[in-house]
């Protein structure tokens, strides 16, 4: 057994780094990503549990990664397929009723090839890793980037009203006037 070359993924493998991800989720970033030292945490965990092949770097987890979400992805787009059901353990369950519409949807979509009668068991993880909405634009409030500790200068608030309005106690009263 050669410890050496490509990083190998065994289930169980895969298994500890999308729960290593998925208690680390608050680290996420926009759209499921992490940064490096998140992943160096995770290779430092999974290394020296490897049975077979290359060591498991900060690039091959993050491989790995992008490899889970685009299954994620492809499992997602499965799911609103009309017609077309989804199960955990069958995946698309394509039944020869449906064999023409799969060869046609595979045509297109490679990816979704592994999925015709197997599903996916990181699914439901993943899917609370990742948004399955992201907002974006430069006026979209992300809490990651908010400014927090700000403390508000007391002697320079302006306590004037402003455009001619007036205070409550700065309006006569009409029963007063009589």
């Amino acid at each position: 057994m050669s410890l050496t070359g490509n990083a190998y993924w065994t289930e169980q493998d895969e298994d500890k780094l999308v729960e290593y991800l998925y208690n680390n989720r608050s680290r996420s970033g926009d759209g499921g990503s992490f940064r490096k030292p998140v992943f160096q945490e995770v290779s430092n965990i999974l290394t020296p549990l490897r049975k077979k092949g290359g060591p498991k770097t900060v690039k091959a987890c993050q491989n790995k990664w992008a490899t889970l979400k685009r299954a994620y992805n492809v499992v997602l787009a499965l799911k609103g397929v009309s017609g077309w059901t989804w199960d955990d353990k069958y995946g698309a369950n394509i039944t020869p009723e449906l064999e023409s519409s799969w060869a046609a949807y595979v045509k297109v979509h490679k990816d979704a090839e592994p999925f015709k009668r197997k599903g996916w068991r990181h699914f439901h993880r993943v899917s609370e890793i990742i948004p399955s909405v992201v907002i974006r634009g430069t006026r979209v409030y992300r809490a990651s980037n908010a400014t927090t500790g700000l403390s508000r200068d007391r002697e320079s608030e302006d306590r004037t009203p402003r455009y001619g309005t007036r205070r409550a106690s700065q309006i006569p009263n009409p029963a007063s006037a009589r």
